[in-house]
């Protein structure tokens, strides 16, 4: 049986949020509010994961364009690269 995956986004400072989840890993995203975009560094685990963390970021603050920096090419901070492309 899969578990509910249980997903918070953390401000850290007024411009710097990072999305958690607990699923199978732990694994931290950040999106940084710069010059009216949203920047997200790495994407996250998967496709859901980053669905969810641009959805919630567009809703947080209301901007609509957005950025990524992906920091090394591991799964679980490109697996979730797909929703960006599309943007």
């Amino acid at each position: 049986m899969l578990r509910e995956r249980r997903m918070s986004i953390i401000e850290l400072t007024p411009s710097i949020f990072i999305y958690q989840d607990d699923n199978y890993y732990l694994v931290n995203s950040c999106c940084v509010i710069l010059n009216s975009e949203l920047v997200f560094i790495d994407t996250g685990l998967n496709d859901e994961v980053a669905k969810s963390f641009i959805s919630e970021m567009r809703v947080r603050t209301g901007l609509k364009d957005i950025r990524l920096v992906l920091t090394h090419a591991h799964g679980d901070h490109i697996g979730g690269i797909k929703p960006f492309e599309r943007e």
